[in-house]
């Protein structure tokens, strides 16, 4: 039920599209590390990024060499 008094909100909620459009472009903006991290951003980033490509290329390696045995073993 609308409060009376306050005819863009329903409670607590923003009926206003155009307000809720502008609150998601700035939470988009924001970005998702909340205002309390202290962490070197471009530190994490590069940890993150390193220890993803070691694990793809060490899934990828793992395909080559079961394909490469598979193939080679076929042959004898």
């Amino acid at each position: 039920m609308a409060k009376t008094g306050n005819p863009g909100k329903i409670g607590d909620f923003v009926s206003d599209v155009a307000e809720i459009r502008r609150r998601a472009r700035q939470h988009i903006e924001d970005g998702a590390v909340t205002e309390g991290y202290r962490a070197d951003r471009e530190t994490v980033v590069r940890v993150l990024n390193e220890a993803l490509a070691t694990d793809w290329c060490a899934c990828c390696g793992t395909n080559v060499i079961t394909t490469w045995r598979q193939a080679f073993t076929r042959r004898l």
